[in-house]
């Protein structure tokens, strides 16, 4: 089922299709802007961390580990390519531990590049993209209605805005070092 699709089956709404599909690209375009491009095994992501000679890095998204990982630390100028058996990934993919390389000590370089592929969040990206068009089509609706004793108001926009995107923030696991 399209998003399109989707979005017409839980709002209401005299909008077109055209601007609905705005909206959802829109959206979807926000989010990408706050979190960085969907997960895709055809365009791994890049990441530049300024490790310190620390023995463990936080990866904001998590590494999905069905797909390769590379990883170029840096040194005084010196750049090595590490191998599968200089590192471990931990804390679900969000953590990198250094246990070996030409450098040695289980410390990353000063400056670590790590390229690979997100855990996909697709899911839970489509669903905060609607719930940003529901959103959306409910401001460009009434603000506030009063009919007798009853006053209804709008939800306020830019909190709940802000909550549905902040859904989609990385989770911090517990890692002791």
């Amino acid at each position: 089922m399209s998003m399109l699709d989707r979005v017409k089956e839980r709002i209401e709404t005299d909008l077109s299709d055209d601007e609905l599909t705005l909206m959802l690209n829109e959206a979807n375009q926000d989010v990408i802007n706050r979190y960085g491009p969907h997960a895709d095994p055809d365009a791994p992501i890049t990441v530049t961390v300024d490790a310190s000679r620390r023995r463990a890095l936080d990866i904001v998204r998590p590494i999905d580990t069905a797909y390769p990982v590379v990883i170029t630390e840096s040194v005084h100028d010196e750049l090595e390519l590490l191998a599968d058996g200089d590192y471990r990934v931990l804390n679900g993919g969000r953590t990198l531990q250094r246990i070996g390389g030409a450098f040695g000590n289980g410390q990353w370089g000063d400056l670590v590049d790590v390229a690979y592929v997100p855990v996909a969040d697709g899911n839970q990206r489509q669903e905060v993209i609607i719930g940003l068009v529901q959103l959306e089509a409910e401001r460009r609706g009434v603000k506030s209605h009063k009919a007798g004793d009853l006053s209804v108001e709008a939800v306020d926009y830019v909190g709940e805005r802000e909550r549905l995107l902040q859904s989609l923030a990385p989770r911090r696991g517990l890692f002791v070092r």
